[in-house]
């Protein structure tokens, strides 16, 4: 079994590419567009100004716009995601 002892270094050194390619533009990508998602970044120019929560309460509750597209588009998202 001593013969045996490469194949474990070379099956890790196989995946790793991949593991490192899903880590980056699938986990990397969620990261960053959760991070602009509380940020104030409201134009094409970035503003990576932290404001917290306060979108979400400005898309939940409505307050100062107009929520109605925002409410069709997770109606569909769950209606979609059911069927």
């Amino acid at each position: 079994m001593k013969g045996a002892n490469w194949e474990r270094p070379v099956a890790v050194l196989t995946i790793l590419p991949a593991i490192i390619a899903i880590a980056w533009f699938v986990y990397y990508f969620i990261g960053y567009t959760a991070w602009v998602s509380l940020t104030n970044w409201r134009t094409a120019t970035p503003d990576y100004t932290l404001v917290g929560i306060q979108n979400y309460q400005r898309m939940f509750f409505g307050l100062g716009i107009d929520t109605t597209r925002f409410y069709i588009d997770l109606r569909n998202f769950f209606g979609f995601t059911a069927l």
